[in-house]
């Protein structure tokens, strides 16, 4: 069963996503949710996979990170999601 789900964006992705600190996104697990994403705003897919498929943004739900294995769990649509990017620096 596909739910809506609110994703939050961290501000440094916003531009991918039309400047939005939330955008809804519809499936039945992170993955369909995520691809979701990408149909609405596919310059964000680069920032979300790397060009093997694996996952580069860390991804919050209830306070729980999500990995790459995590991405066929099902969601609600009442679940906390945070879309946000490791960052680095010296």
């Amino acid at each position: 069963m596909k739910n809506d789900v609110t994703l939050e964006i961290a501000p440094y992705l916003r531009p991918f996503v039309g400047n939005n600190d939330r955008v809804v996104v519809s499936g039945a697990t992170f993955r369909d949710c995520l691809y979701d994403l990408i149909a609405q705003y596919p310059d964000i897919k680069e920032w979300l996979f790397d060009i093997h498929g694996t996952l580069k943004a860390i991804i919050v739900m209830n306070h729980k990170i999500i990995t790459l294995k995590d991405l066929d769990s099902k969601i609600c649509g009442n679940d906390h999601i945070k879309i946000i990017m490791p960052l680095g620096g010296g």
